[in-house]
């Protein structure tokens, strides 16, 4: 208090002074009109008011103003007990770093100009606790006085990941989720491009739009069982993904999921998962290889886009245990070389590989039901389980080879139909 009273005495004198100078000046602009010795004099009084009045006025402003910058400017802690830090409470003033206590619990927008360097002290559980930690400026931030950056370890009872929590953090090389945790947010590791390895203990359910997107470091990622949503382009632009396992079959493959992951040559999961996966990432010319782990069922017919991709698909192995293939799931895999079959499956239907026209080979249980001549013209048959082991060569159907010169696209419907065993009069009947 005495302190202000101070500061208000030197300001009124400050400005006594200003105001007395002020006066001898007008006065010296006044003498100056006269010309001859009376100008001399309104000369000199001018100076003299410059050299005593002015410059020191303005020196001791500017020393008051840099010692009122300097006393808002730099670092502030946060008091110990502060739950909250409202909108614009150090975003005004020049403050540039802040050290915030693990009580606080909430930071509303606004709160902090975008450049501020935050300290946190609390652990990561606690900071991954807080509302409103989209808020907070993540230009430099430390929590428990250490940066983000290496193996990042979410703590056991965590139990979500805000949105865009750790995005553009390029420092993390390894994230590792609890069991317990369900909810990664929407970009919450989007392009941290450090990141090459991600580690699920379980309990994962949804893993949000663009989450992992352009996390181009990542090459192989293994989904938990129980996962239920991927949520669209949640692994987008991961370029150097190379490998993906799903551990639930019933796993919801959101739009573009796995968009431009060009790298990528091995899918495993069940067959819709891998059917759906295989069509919608941008696999160019990469040979890809696909896991089938478990029945499912994807659409009959694919959109003429996804021909890029479904011609990319060399080999699929289904995995012991399956004991159907849903009719024309992998038709018009146009670039399937290899087809490794369990003893478990009980019948293949005739049109489950329809127009796969490289398929080439196609290892299998002799007591699955089946007709060779259903596979392509030339495609080897192998009987792993035959006494003695034995192969016999595809004749082939009819239309199971296109004619000369026959342009082979989605959009061909004519060709469709044939290779459908679907005639026009059954489309009009079905139409009226």
């Amino acid at each position: 208090m005495a302190k202000k009273n101070v500061d208000k005495k030197q300001k009124k004198l400050m400005y006594g002074v200003l105001g007395a100078g002020l006066s001898f000046l007008l006065c010296a602009i006044v003498l100056g009109i006269f010309g001859g010795v009376f100008q001399v004099l309104g000369f000199l009084i001018a100076a003299i008011c410059c050299l005593v009045v002015f410059i020191p006025c303005f020196v001791y402003y500017m020393m008051k103003s840099g010692a009122s910058s300097s006393k808002e400017s730099g670092s502030v802690i946060v008091p110990n007990g502060t739950t909250v830090i409202a909108t614009d409470q150090y975003r005004k003033r020049k403050i540039y770093e802040v050290t915030i206590p693990a009580t606080v619990k909430k930071i509303e927008p606004n709160a902090f100009r975008d450049e501020c360097k935050i300290n946190y002290l609390g652990n990561i559980g606690e900071y991954l606790a807080i509302d409103g930690l989209d808020n907070l400026p993540k230009n430099e931030l430390t929590v428990g006085g250490k940066p983000i950056a290496g193996d990042l370890v979410i703590p056991a009872g965590v139990k979500s990941i805000p949105d865009e929590t750790f995005m553009d953090f390029i420092d993390i090389t390894s994230v590792t989720f609890p069991k317990g945790l369900t909810r990664i947010g929407a970009r919450a590791f989007c392009r941290c491009d450090g990141i090459t390895k991600v580690t699920f203990e379980g309990g994962v359910e949804v893993i949000e739009e663009e989450a992992f997107s352009f996390c181009s470091a990542i090459t192989t990622l293994a989904l938990p069982v129980g996962l239920k949503t991927l949520e669209r382009a949640a692994f987008s632009f991961c370029s150097g993904l190379e490998s993906v396992t799903f551990g639930d079959p019933q796993t919801a493959i959101g739009e573009d999921a796995f968009d431009r992951c060009s790298a990528l040559t091995s899918i495993t999961g069940s067959a819709r998962i891998a059917a759906e996966v295989s069509a919608q990432a941008d696999l160019g010319e990469a040979e890809v290889d696909l896991t089938i782990t478990a029945e499912g069922v994807a659409e009959d017919t694919l959109p003429d886009e996804d021909m890029v991709a479904i011609s990319s698909v060399k080999k699929i192995t289904f995995a012991d245990g399956i004991t159907e293939i849903e009719p024309r799931m992998f038709s018009f895999y146009l670039g399937l070389h290899t087809v490794i079959l369990p003893a478990s499956l009980k019948k293949i239907e005739p049109e489950t590989f329809t127009a796969c026209y490289s398929l080439a080979k196609v290892s299998m249980s002799e007591k699955t039901e089946h007709d060779p001549n259903d596979f392509p013209a030339g495609c080897e048959i192998e009987y792993y389980d035959a006494v003695p082991p034995r192969t016999v060569k595809s004749e082939g159907r009819p239309l199971a080879t296109p004619a000369a010169g026959a342009e082979i696209t989605i959009g061909n419907d004519d060709l469709l139909k044939d290779l459908l065993n679907t005639s026009e009069d059954d489309t009009s009947d079905s139409n009226n």
